[in-house]
């Protein structure tokens, strides 16, 4: 099997007729830029063998939720186990507007599909904060902890759920943001809080979506009016 190490190489695999040039492309790039990345935590990741894979999705949002089916992707990729569990949570989480595949089996706040090879298991934690969802009965420990494009130096909020966000398990934590600078600041953030081995330093996500996306130009700058989502990826 060919290696998966770039958006090029992935989209190749996936629609081999369709390239980055295209409208096309650039929205499945948009769509398959999350759980690629999350894959990316995977040689980091303390996972217990023929055990769920558990990814606490923080901070999620309608982006999250919009690509539940490919999730899939981050399974077939982890050759140890055959169930993933993805839970979502944030202040603005809710669940998928759209039923999942006639497969899954819709039970509350979970669901499960079925994929070959295995299962997907969705959890939709009501809307709250992860400092909350970390102290109530409802927590499971993670394998994998994500926040895209997180702004945490834009929200204060982020300053009490950041803690519980890197795990004494040594479950790593990623996060990705617009621009470079933003992300340094980020893990800048993250440092004084909490103590941190930082697995990866600051670079350009590998997986980044190619979509488009308008920035304010009074936040972002004249020479930002366009951006790429999730542009760099941070442990």
């Amino acid at each position: 099997m060919e290696k998966v190490d770039t958006m090029e190489n992935a989209l190749r695999l996936l629609t081999p007729t369709v390239t980055l040039d295209q409208p096309t492309g650039r929205a499945v790039s948009s769509t398959i830029s999350s759980p690629l990345t999350c894959m990316t935590a995977l040689p980091f990741s303390k996972h217990s063998p023929h055990h769920p894979l558990t990814v606490h999705l923080v901070g999620s949002r309608k982006i999250e939720i919009s690509s539940l089916a490919v999730w899939s992707l981050l399974a077939s990729t982890c050759t140890h186990t055959d169930r993933l569990v993805l839970v979502f949570i944030g202040p603005e989480c809710s669940g998928p507007e759209e039923p999942l595949p006639p497969s899954g089996q819709q039970g509350g706040t979970v669901d499960t599909v079925e994929y070959q090879g295995g299962t997907v298991e969705y959890q939709f934690v009501p809307p709250c904060t992860y400092a909350e969802f970390a102290t109530s009965s409802m927590f499971t420990e993670p394998d994998i902890v994500c926040a895209f494009n997180c702004g945490f130096i834009l929200y204060s909020s982020w300053a009490e759920s950041i803690p519980y966000m890197v795990r004494g398990s040594g479950a790593p934590l990623v996060f990705t943001e617009y621009y470079m600078q933003d992300c340094q600041a980020n893990l800048a953030m993250v440092q004084e809080l909490v103590p941190v081995q930082v697995l990866q330093e600051v670079k350009l996500n590998p997986f980044r979506s190619f979509m488009s996306e308008r920035a304010p130009v009074a936040m972002w700058g004249r020479e930002a009016a366009k951006l790429g989502r999730g542009a760099v990826v941070c442990d």
